[in-house]
């Protein structure tokens, strides 16, 4: 019997058994950081986990990736300016308007003193010297656009010097009448001139006759309380204290 033993021992000896060895540095770092006291890692919770999302760190770029899709930026509310066109020796043949807003203030250089303005609907052209004439002309050149629904033709300090009867009632009703066929959905205002009381006599006057025409036969926008205009040293431009006033004053009407 104990000779059989013997000869059952050499014939199945018992190996020790090596100490197991991570085959890569990955399976290393993961059984010596998953071990705790009393607890085995296990390998397939480890490994086959869903990976949790990356929050977003504060102060970084608002991006929202969707399930496959591209990615989704928000960018904040654009503030805008009035568009000053060019100073030109013919401004017949170079100024023109391209409509893209619902709401379009068209105008002489006094415009362009108003301040930027975040209402996405708006937009301002601003024509530096522009009577009444050049509005006719550059609406008349200008596509219909049936997606502007109201329009003001802010001009008419550029015609001071000009008899209303002869001349500047005349451009006038000719700009309303561009206006109408450019942009065929739109209420079309005519802002009441506001005037310095220190331009001659003669130019007051002549303005003066200019408003009368403007608040009997076309939609207008009253004038600002005197008390909150004010003007440059030439009488003719704005404040630019005045220009933000007008500014929200023309819009709400």
């Amino acid at each position: 019997m104990f000779y059989w033993v013997q000869v059952w021992r050499l014939a199945r000896p018992v190996l020790p058994i090596p100490p197991a060895v991570p085959s890569s540095p990955l399976e290393q770092d993961t059984a010596a950081g998953s071990q705790t006291v009393g607890q085995q890692p296990d390998r397939d919770e480890d490994f086959n986990s869903p990976i949790p999302p990356t929050l977003p760190q504060k102060g970084s770029p608002t991006q929202t990736r969707l399930p496959f899709g591209k990615p989704t930026v928000f960018t904040p509310l654009s503030i805008r300016r009035p568009f000053r066109h060019m100073n030109t020796l013919n401004k017949t043949r170079d100024w023109r308007i391209q409509h893209k807003n619902k709401t379009v203030i068209l105008g002489d250089s006094n415009l362009s003193r108003m301040s930027p303005f975040d209402m996405m609907d708006l937009q301002i052209d601003s024509y530096h010297g522009a009577t009444f004439r050049h509005a006719e002309v550059i609406l008349t050149k200008s596509k219909p656009s049936p997606l502007v629904q109201k329009l003001v033709l802010s001009f008419g300090i550029n015609n001071k010097a000009q008899l209303p009867e002869k001349s500047s009632i005349k451009q006038l009703q000719g700009a309303v009448r561009a206006a109408g066929r450019a942009c065929p959905n739109a209420q079309i205002f005519v802002p009441f001139i506001n005037i310095s009381s220190n331009l001659p006599q003669q130019e007051r006057d002549h303005l003066s006759r200019l408003n009368e025409h403007i608040t009997k036969h076309f939609l207008s926008i009253p004038k600002l309380p005197e008390e909150l205009f004010d003007v440059e040293r030439d009488n003719v431009h704005w404040s630019h204290q005045t220009a933000r006033r007008l500014l929200v004053y023309i819009f709400k009407h």
